[in-house]
């Protein structure tokens, strides 16, 4: 008797169309795992087409993934929507049908608080000001030209 037992067969997650960007990160992890088939679908026909043999859904497109999408995709586990909220998924069908649901929320947070620290520093140091009177009127605002205008927070 051999030892080697039959490859169980690959999981397949649909991508639906949406950001192409982050289909590429996401596309990129799933195509290394060696148990996931990727299908890469164009529209909504595609995704109808393959949802009988599904076991996930990536939700990153304009469609809803409601109670007939679910019900459709009898295999389905999972529904992983970008972002932090779940408006594109019917969650009680998905939890009557045994489906999991997924999303990214926070996984932008350290991005957003830099940006936030940035643009707190850009109010604070005048860089708007400084950068259009530099550009449109062609002479030089330095700092202490600011805090002795009294334009600084103090």
């Amino acid at each position: 008797m051999s030892d080697a037992s039959p490859a169980s067969p690959r999981k397949r997650v649909f991508m639906v169309p949406g950001l192409r960007a982050m289909h590429r990160g996401v596309s990129k992890v799933l195509d290394a795992a060696e148990d996931i088939e990727v299908v890469h679908g164009v529209d909504e026909r595609d995704l109808d087409a393959a949802l009988p043999g599904l076991a996930a859904i990536y939700a990153a497109g304009p469609r809803r993934i409601d109670r007939a999408t679910i019900a459709a995709a009898p295999q389905l586990e999972v529904v992983f929507v970008r972002g932090s909220g779940f408006e594109d998924v019917d969650v009680e069908a998905a939890t009557e049908h045994g489906v999991a649901c997924v999303n990214s929320a926070g996984v932008n947070a350290a991005p957003v608080a830099d940006e936030a620290v940035g643009l707190m520093l850009s109010l604070a140091l005048q860089i708007g000001h400084v950068d259009r009177t530099m550009h449109r009127e062609k002479r030089w605002i330095a700092f202490a030209d600011l805090v002795a205008a009294g334009r600084t927070p103090r």
